[in-house]
């Protein structure tokens, strides 16, 4: 059985570690919205196409909702026609 200094010293390694995680997991949640995230240049809405069990559904938020900056331009179904 661990002693109560040993058991202390890995709970607050377990806790600095799960704070570096989260810092990490923060800092790549914007690089991979910026990847999947779209702005269509004619509505200048946000759109992404996901899946959900297999089939593949459309995002759209409408001007103002999310930033653009850094995010690929590409039409979006409603101003495809599609």
């Amino acid at each position: 059985m661990r002693s109560s200094n040993e058991s202390k010293q890995s709970m607050q390694e377990f806790i600095r570690m799960s704070a570096r995680q989260k810092n990490q997991k923060k800092e790549r949640s914007g690089k991979k919205a910026d990847e999947i995230l779209n702005v269509c240049p004619n509505c200048n809405g946000v759109w992404s196409e996901i899946s959900l069990g297999g089939d593949k559904c459309y995002s759209f938020y409408p001007k103002g909702v999310l930033p653009t900056y850094g995010k690929k331009r590409e039409a979006c179904k409603k101003c495809a026609g599609v």
